[in-house]
């Protein structure tokens, strides 16, 4: 699991997509939605808020928001992540 600490804007359109999917793991492991990854190191910083699935949540948005300036469409459904990527 890789959650930068660096900004979203200076990832390319492939750093941005990993760090979606990645975000989108480290929400469900807050969420108690899976049974390995608990004490990932990655997510000690959420893990530390007073409200780690808000702070996740923010983070997710913050990535969102920076793909959707590169032209990349971000959808998470309860059955997997949707990318559309335009030209």
């Amino acid at each position: 699991m890789r959650l930068w600490s660096i900004h979203p804007c200076y990832l390319d359109r492939l750093g941005l997509i990993a760090l979606w999917r990645e975000g989108l793991l480290a929400q469900k492991v807050l969420e108690g939605g899976t049974r390995g990854y608990k004490n990932h190191p990655q997510l000690a910083r959420f893990q530390e808020s007073s409200r780690p699935r808000e702070a996740i949540a923010f983070y997710l948005l913050e990535v969102w928001h920076e793909a959707g300036a590169e032209g990349i469409i971000l959808i998470w459904r309860n059955w997997g992540c949707l990318i559309e990527i335009s030209a």
